[in-house]
């Protein structure tokens, strides 16, 4: 009788774990240091990735819930925003428009899911009426406090989508560079040109999506167990900082385990020579 009330209560307690990891909204707050940052301010920074077109409370509450509480200089979308079998983009279009009337630079690069969708360009025709900075295998400056920042994108790594010759064309590599892949899996496909890059801001695996306490994520695109990048803040060069956010949303299994749906606020500081 006591094991059935013990087991019992690890069903429901599991159940309310999963229901709470997949519905509710978190915050990863992440600071980083970058010689190449010369501004005695902060470089503030939102990340938003894998939304895969689901719904956070009415008209995406809870997810501006939590972005009202920062001031970010820039917010990065790093792809699937919509999910390949995403029917109609009323819902993907309220959230930009809430997003852009609310932070003017704005950039966005392409998941797989958009880059698998039929649609793909009427998506972005929504993104650029509303003023989003769409950047598939292309680049931009943005001004942040008196200082350019290089704001790099490539199209999707993982569908061989990225051309990162053509986006890095006639960069200044004086500015501090930000790239934005979905996928990790650039920093192996360009190891060499990757360590000219000082962030890279990715997703698409949302860090399993499923993750066992101890032993991690089981299952991550592209990548073997154990998964060499699923997750979190990884260094690969001197000044030169991998993230990948785990995002928002969920494929194939609508649910999320130990590994809640989060947007990403970040911080770049000027670090001393």
């Amino acid at each position: 009788m006591q094991s059935k009330i013990i087991l019992s209560a690890l069903f429901v307690s599991m159940g309310i774990k999963l229901i709470n990891d997949t519905c509710s909204v978190t915050v990863n707050k992440v600071q980083i240091e970058s010689e190449k940052w010369n501004n005695k301010q902060p470089l503030r920074i939102i990340q938003i990735s894998d939304m895969h077109n689901r719904k956070f409370g009415k008209n995406n509450e809870k997810v501006f819930r939590q972005l009202k509480k920062f001031t970010p200089d820039i917010v990065l979308i790093t792809g699937d925003l919509i999910d390949r079998s995403t029917k109609e983009f009323s819902r993907v279009k309220g959230f930009i428009q809430e997003l852009t009337l609310n932070y003017p630079h704005v950039f966005f690069v392409n998941g797989n899911h958009e880059c698998e969708h039929p649609r793909e360009q009427q998506l972005h025709q929504i993104l650029i009426e509303n003023g989003v900075k769409i950047l598939n295998n292309e680049n931009s400056v943005c001004n942040v406090e008196g200082t350019s920042v290089n704001i790099i994108g490539i199209n999707d790594a993982a569908t061989d989508h990225d051309d990162l010759q053509k986006a890095t064309d006639r960069v200044d590599g004086n500015y501090y560079t930000i790239l934005l892949s979905h996928a990790p899996n650039i920093v192996w496909k360009e190891e060499e040109a990757i360590s000219q890059m000082n962030l890279i801001l990715s997703g698409h695996t949302h860090g399993g999506q499923l993750r066992i306490p101890f032993i991690g994520a089981l299952v991550i695109p592209e990548q073997k167990f154990p998964a060499t990048y699923d997750q979190g803040t990884y260094k690969l060069d001197k000044d030169c900082t991998l993230y990948i956010d785990h995002g928002l949303g969920t494929t194939r299994l609508p649910v999320r385990l130990f590994c809640r749906s989060q947007i990403t606020y970040m911080e770049v500081f000027h670090k001393e020579n």
